[in-house]
């Protein structure tokens, strides 16, 4: 429903005007938010959480209606949580970072269905979507990327941006992102948890769950030994030609100083993609620890392409040591030699 130019609303202490551009509980994202109040599904790993038919993750068919549920969940979502209510005067913010593909939207979709279950207020953007979406008990509106600044002032209001920059407010913020340097100057690194890259049991169980039908359990394994475990390119573009050729393409364009640059950015939270050439490695507690190469298989074939283009600037790095990330480099490069591949 588009409301009158100037309705106004409450929220808790706050309000807002509406103006033309606005929708005021549109019936798709009412069904989304109605189910996720409702729901009472709980949290185990390697399940899937499934909404009712007809109703779609944030009203939209595209998204689908199944999110699966991850082993890391519940102990990221238990964490984050005692991190945003430990002290709402003191602006709580909370980062949730880790590789580009590896489910930080989907972790936010049950993020989402734990706040509209508990009652509270929300504020969810996406990069992808252009808008801001207000999640309230008995309201739900859909604005710019400019709306509900007022609601944002509440301290007891919830804010989470799925990939974009959110704007500083008073509010409890969830940032789900890849690392990059904007993010520690904003947010700094004190609330930051990393989300770990899937294990091939996770894998193979999601695909059971939702892909089976669709992909071929052989092209998931072949997609897995090159890429890892990224699930963007190992179950949902595991067909696409031009998705997976990205992977071949970035260890052709790879140079030993390029590599070495990457390596560093990585471990300052500079994020360099690579297209997949290197993941986090998390700790239990989702702290980073350092970066590995995403597969058995880059490893090799990064070293087998400077060794034939920059052999003798690789042999100089190799009879060298190193501090930090390049230290780390060595290591991966070295392992490779001794490894006999």
């Amino acid at each position: 429903m588009h409301p009158d130019q100037h309705s106004r609303f409450e929220v808790g202490s706050a309000s807002f005007w509406t103006n033309e551009y606005m929708e005021v509980n549109p019936p798709e994202l009412v069904s989304f938010w109605s189910v996720c109040a409702k729901d009472s599904t709980q949290i185990d790993q390697d399940t899937v959480l499934n909404l009712p038919e007809g109703a779609y993750l944030l009203g939209d068919p595209t998204l689908g209606s199944k999110v699966f549920l991850r082993r890391c969940y519940s102990k990221l979502l238990d964490i984050g949580m005692k991190t945003l209510d430990k002290d709402v005067k003191s602006y709580p913010q909370l980062l949730i970072l880790g590789n580009s593909g590896v489910g930080k939207t989907f972790f936010g979709f049950v993020l989402l269905r734990f706040l509209a279950r508990s009652g509270a207020t929300f504020v969810y953007e996406s990069a992808s979507m252009g808008d801001r979406i207000l999640f309230a008990p008995g309201l739900v509106v859909r604005g710019s990327d400019q709306d509900f600044a007022n609601i944002l002032r509440t301290p007891t209001t919830y804010y989470i941006s799925d990939g974009g920059k959110p704007s500083h407010n008073p509010c409890m913020t969830v940032w789900l992102t890849t690392p990059q340097y904007s993010v520690s100057c904003l947010f700094g690194r004190v609330n930051a948890l990393y989300m770990p890259t899937w294990s091939k049991e996770e894998i193979l169980k999601c695909h059971e769950s939702l892909y089976s039908s669709n992909i071929p359990i052989k092209k998931v394994e072949e997609c897995y030994q090159r890429w890892g475990g990224i699930p963007r390119y190992v179950l949902h573009l595991a067909q696409s030609d031009s998705h997976q050729r990205l992977l071949q393409e970035a260890i052709g364009s790879i140079s030993l100083n390029s590599l070495i640059g990457a390596c560093v950015k990585f471990m300052q939270d500079d994020y360099y993609e690579l297209h997949g050439l290197l993941y986090y490695r998390v700790n239990e507690c989702y702290g980073k620890e350092s970066f590995v190469f995403a597969s058995r298989y880059v490893q090799q074939e990064v070293y087998k392409h400077l060794y034939r283009h920059d052999k003798d600037d690789l042999l100089w790095f190799l009879g060298k040591s190193h501090v930090g990330a390049l230290a780390t480099l060595h290591s991966l490069l070295v392992s490779k030699v001794t490894s006999g591949g």
